[in-house]
């Protein structure tokens, strides 16, 4: 018996949103996929928020396991493989999978070592900006990701040439982009035991966001025709609400005082776009949005499609 309770809910969930539900009238609810995921994932039962960048690659990870269990068994590298391994593709790596290449470099020799890894989205630190008011650049925050970095002493990088620990630089950069790039921004900080967040603004465009600059050129996965295939254009946005404070943290605090759930926990709303129009979804609030509030908003999580798809063929059956 194949475990695909998630898989299959979310197929539900996908057709009524493609053919409009029930005759294309009123609101679609996906209560039975989200009682499948509190079967599931059991950190995640109750109305408490949850933080939205750990559920997206929860279930991702999920939705990827279920569908490798639909596989023949002869094409299956491994009994159990997650997006975070080298393994048999799923739509889920068809679309959201990329690769990573990490260059270590010793500083004694020169040596340089070189490592591949898929990744489903980008976790970008914010720069400093030196203004509380000034926004951080997008491209900042990606020109932030592949600059070179010297590991510290106790990360010291054993070099295969001088057969012992030494200095090193680390520097990465993307070989293969995504279908759909998922750049996690973040804004949620631990100091003294407490998660606090930047509320610092994001300048993101909402279409033609090149990537060309942080890609590696002339190697295999990068040589792709047609000039559209490093630019990308924005269609959805996930912002956060509210203070930083994790909510399993708010949990342990509000058993102790009922009011500590004013500072806390917060709320999520997102912003997509379909055909040509944006709208704001606001727990079973939905509004038409302009572009410019879109603009305006403070990230958390940015879906970016990219203009040239190379999407495996599939249908929703």
């Amino acid at each position: 018996m194949h475990d695909v309770v998630m898989a299959e809910e979310l197929r539900k969930v996908l057709i009524n949103l493609h053919t409009g539900g029930c005759g294309g009238k009123g609101a679609i609810s996906p209560e039975c996929l989200f009682l499948v995921i509190w079967k599931v994932v059991p950190r995640f039962r109750g109305y408490q928020q949850q933080d939205a960048h750990e559920f997206l690659r929860y279930m991702l990870d999920r939705l990827h396991t279920e569908l490798l269990q639909l596989l023949p068994q002869e094409s299956k590298d491994n009994t159990y493989v997650t997006t975070s391994r080298p393994g048999a593709a799923s739509i889920v790596t068809a679309v959201f999978g990329g690769t990573l290449q990490s260059e270590v470099r010793c500083l004694a020799c020169g040596t340089e070592s070189k490592k591949f890894d898929p990744f489903l989205d980008l976790s970008l630190e914010l720069p400093e900006t030196g203004r509380l008011d000034a926004p951080v650049a997008l491209a900042d925050c990606l020109a932030s990701f592949v600059q070179v970095e010297e590991l510290a002493d106790t990360e010291r990088y054993f070099c295969s040439s001088c057969k012992c620990k030494q200095k090193s630089t680390k520097q990465f950069w993307i070989r293969r982009l995504p279908n759909v790039l998922c750049l996690h921004l973040k804004r949620f900080r631990w100091n003294n035991y407490f998660r606090t967040k930047v509320d610092t603004g994001i300048a993101f465009p909402l279409s033609s966001l090149d990537m060309s600059n942080f890609v590696l050129t002339n190697v295999p996965d990068t040589r792709r025709s047609g000039l559209g295939s490093n630019l990308y254009d924005l269609a959805a946005v996930i912002v956060h609400h509210g203070s930083g404070a994790h909510p399993r943290m708010i949990e342990l605090i509000t058993q102790y005082d009922v009011h500590a759930n004013r500072a806390g926990s917060g709320h999520y709303t997102a912003f997509a776009i379909n055909e040509d129009q944006w709208f704001h979804f606001n727990d079973q609030t939905v509004r038409p949005a302009d572009p410019d509030t879109v603009a305006s908003c403070k990230p958390y999580i940015l879906f970016y499609i990219r203009r040239e798809l190379t999407l495996p063929q599939t249908t929703l059956t």
